[in-house]
């Protein structure tokens, strides 16, 4: 159960942190230069930027449950799924949560 609880956490940071990098986007923003908190995402945190293609593929991951079966055996989180038919998601989507779970166990 704590387990599950750390995954939802990090989980939870990670959405708090894309919602973050978009939120001061001015409704008037005419030119192209990335704003401030971009900046700071791209360069402190390491943020990617955020673009429909990884928004798509983050709210995909987040309408699964793909967080919510993911399994900690020996120290570290796994993923239930085998494969991304089995867990009724894109391969793009299966293999970037599979990323984020290496990511989370190093």
């Amino acid at each position: 159960m704590r387990n599950k609880w750390k995954l939802k956490f990090v989980t939870a940071i990670s959405a708090f942190a894309l919602l973050f990098s978009t939120s001061n986007v001015s409704a008037t923003f005419a030119s192209s230069l990335p704003n401030e908190n971009q900046i700071y995402n791209q360069a402190v945190i390491g943020l990617p930027e955020i673009t429909d293609e990884n928004l798509g593929i983050a709210l995909e991951i987040a309408n699964s449950d793909l967080e919510e079966t993911a399994v900690f055996i020996n120290g570290g989180f796994d993923n239930f799924y085998k494969d991304y038919e089995s867990a009724n998601v894109s391969k793009v989507a299966f293999d970037k949560f599979n990323e984020t779970l290496i990511a989370i166990n190093k």
